[in-house]
């Protein structure tokens, strides 16, 4: 197809020997004069892994006004392209822009409205303030989701590296070691606080991990750097199942969790004892040593976590507890989770798990874990009467989006322009 260039008396497209434009009419029929403010607004839109969604891709002469992007995940890809500019052959992110601290309005480039941590998403902006930016021949937006599929999220990845050009994160904040808290959302579904974290908007801020570094940043010189979680949104979206262990008998069961038709968590099942409704648990986490680990050996940074079933009003384990202590499904290499009504904690990967049945009356019930990174601030907090095993007071394994398909979700674009002449009929 034929590059357009702006026409004139010299060079134009269908030129018949004086001009391509003929008693104001043009002689190219693919050549119009078209006069015109042009407002587009986009979204929401999710785009798959490797997926690109062009926004603008049109044969023209005009200017661009504004122009804003706003997806759920600052590595998303944000490609412009005006006549023979490009703002990167890939395009750029949110992530590398606030590594940059491209953080205030500049003529001729993106800059980030805001660093995303209000929850409303990762805004990237192109806001003349002289004039509007021309072009001659073509316009072209496009946004790329670079993301990889990753089964280390809310596990440890601490020597992560984005693939191609695309920015590495100094922060691995995928990872296990933190927590989301949300104070207006104590007592909902484990369904709607998997939907918060994925989009959490009026939370105290995102899912954030204390105090850990990416190794792989330390690598190689030169390499694109960007701030941010990779898998923010969408692509970190956590799917829960509570353990057998802290259900009763009577409890309402969640099916089997699935992404995208896959399935990655069974079906809850009862738990055994009815007993739980009085006595519960209490649930201990202790400060992680050596968090969180090294790359080459992740496991050197670990907290124990100890339930403990043996009755709040004292003596020893019982054959309800006992059982409660049998039921744990959690197995070794399960990433898990801890709700304790508006905060959840998700410590990381179970590297050993022993369970203690003691003799009634005077033993322990008590499941006994270790698992990396853990927790740099540890917790202790115990679930008694109705609240144990509920969907709001519980323990149990969490996988996320990112191991089956990490989309981004493409909140808003908004693109206002003027056109001049359109090579395009």
């Amino acid at each position: 197809m034929v590059e357009y260039e702006e026409p004139s008396i010299v060079n134009a497209p269908g030129f018949v020997g004086k001009s391509n434009f003929r008693d104001g009419k043009p002689v190219d029929p693919e050549v119009r004069s078209d006069v015109r403010y042009i407002t587009e607004e986009y979204g929401p839109m999710v785009i798959a892994p490797g997926e690109t969604l062009d926004i603008l891709d049109l044969k023209e002469k005009g200017e661009l006004i504004y122009a804003k992007i706003l997806t759920d995940n600052p590595y998303a890809s944000i490609y412009l392209e005006l006549d023979d500019y490009k703002n990167n052959v890939n395009g750029e992110s949110h992530a590398e822009l606030l590594y940059d601290q491209r953080t205030s309005n500049a003529e001729g480039q993106f800059y980030i409205e805001t660093d995303g941590t209000n929850g409303k998403g990762f805004p990237m902006v192109w806001n003349p303030q002289t004039n509007p930016t021309s072009y001659n021949k073509r316009i072209k937006i496009r946004v790329t989701n670079p993301l990889r599929r990753n089964n280390n999220v809310y596990g440890s990845d601490l020597s992560y590296k984005s693939k191609g050009d695309q920015p590495t994160p100094i922060q691995p904040l995928h990872m296990g070691g933190g927590t989301f808290t949300h104070p207006g959302l104590a007592a909902v579904s484990l369904a709607t606080l998997s939907k918060a974290i994925a989009n959490p908007i009026g939370a105290n801020g995102a899912y954030s991990v204390d105090a850990i570094v990416n190794e792989a940043v330390f690598d190689s010189d030169g390499q694109k750097l960007g701030e941010g979680n990779p898998y923010a949104g969408l692509a970190g979206k956590p799917f829960f199942r509570r353990d057998r262990s802290v259900m009763q008998e009577g409890s309402s069961v969640r099916g089997a969790q699935f992404i995208n038709g896959t399935q990655v968590l069974a079906a809850e099942v009862a738990g055994v004892s009815a007993d739980e409704t009085t006595n519960g648990y209490k649930l201990q986490v202790i400060d992680a040593e050596n968090y969180p680990g090294t790359a080459s050996s992740p496991d050197s940074g670990y907290s124990k976590i100890t339930i403990d079933f043996t009755p709040a009003g004292g003596g020893g384990a019982t054959t309800q507890t006992n059982a409660a202590v049998n039921a744990c499904e959690i197995a070794v290499g399960d990433k898990i989770f801890l709700r304790d009504g508006d905060t959840t904690y998700f410590p990381g990967v179970v590297h050993e798990i022993n369970k203690f049945t003691g003799d009634v009356p005077s033993g322990i019930s008590q499941i006994s874990l270790v698992v990396y990174p853990g927790l740099k601030s540890g917790v202790t907090f115990s679930h008694t009467g109705s609240q144990t095993g509920s969907e709001t007071h519980c323990y149990g394994t969490v996988e996320a989006q990112a191991k089956v398909s990490p989309d981004t979700v493409v909140k808003k674009v908004i693109v206002k322009r003027k056109r001049l002449v359109s090579y395009e009929g």
